[in-house]
């Protein structure tokens, strides 16, 4: 926090502490605790310790990074469009089990980021179904007139709350979580490693993309793509995707 004052004829901005915030005990209905905790993602609602230092582990986790190009807010956008936005991405991930963490708007577009195998889910690498909600999440918006580009990979990442005692978030964090990322700015549709390309394969038609090369990592990185990443229905093997 600051104090704006003019100084010597200068406009400073001097700094201001902030006295601490006693803690302070709620009293909840029922009906407000079921209120309350539809706001809190499954992760932080099931377990008393987030917001500890015991919260933080290491975990298998399936990484989506989705962007909306083009999107713009403000500007040609409204509230509305984000929440519509909004809405499509998460409604797409909550049926396919995975868990949203984090969603904006900057220079590149609207950005989501989602993940699977968070707690309570068992830590078990899924792949099939960040696939499938990656499908939907395209499907959904190019019925809004939008185009979705995703990234999408597997690996160990650290999972936990960062911030202090006033305001704290928790996310991921991992070298997988950073080439979700690169993978969605480089999709021309759905973009995965090697480890989601392998899970999901038999269920979906996968092939090999060119390999690419992405800030921190000294070699090309194996990409695989959709076979159609349009949303339609896929079929393959006898298995449908909506």
């Amino acid at each position: 926090a600051g104090r704006l004052e003019h100084v010597d004829g200068k406009a400073r901005v001097l700094p201001v502490v902030l006295p601490p915030v006693p803690p302070h005990e709620v009293s909840l209905t029922q009906e407000g605790l079921e209120a309350l905790l539809s706001f809190l993602p499954s992760a932080v609602a099931t377990r008393p310790e987030i917001g500890t230092a015991d919260d933080a582990e290491l975990r298998p986790i399936t990484t989506m990074f989705v962007v909306v190009r083009g999107f713009r807010y403000p500007g040609e956008a409204t509230v509305d469009d984000a929440q519509r936005v909004l809405e499509a991405i998460q409604e797409c991930i909550y049926d396919h089990d995975g868990a949203l963490n984090r969603f904006g708007v900057d220079d590149k577009g609207a950005v989501a980021l989602a993940a699977w195998g968070l707690p309570p889910d068992d830590p078990v690498e899924q792949h099939l179904l960040p696939v499938r909600a990656a499908l939907a999440i395209r499907g959904r918006l190019a019925q809004l007139g939008l185009d979705a580009r995703v990234g999408l990979t597997a690996g160990q990442v650290w999972c936990g709350s960062v911030g202090n005692d006033r305001r704290c978030e928790y996310t991921i964090h991992g070298r997988s979580v950073n080439l979700a990322a690169r993978l969605m700015m480089s999709a021309g549709t759905v973009l995965m490693d090697e480890h989601v390309a392998a899970g999901a394969r038999g269920a979906v038609d996968v092939r090999r993309a060119t390999p690419l090369r992405t800030k921190g990592r000294p070699d090309r990185v194996e990409v695989f793509e959709v076979a159609r990443a349009d949303g339609a229905t896929i079929c393959a093997r006898g298995v449908e995707l909506a």
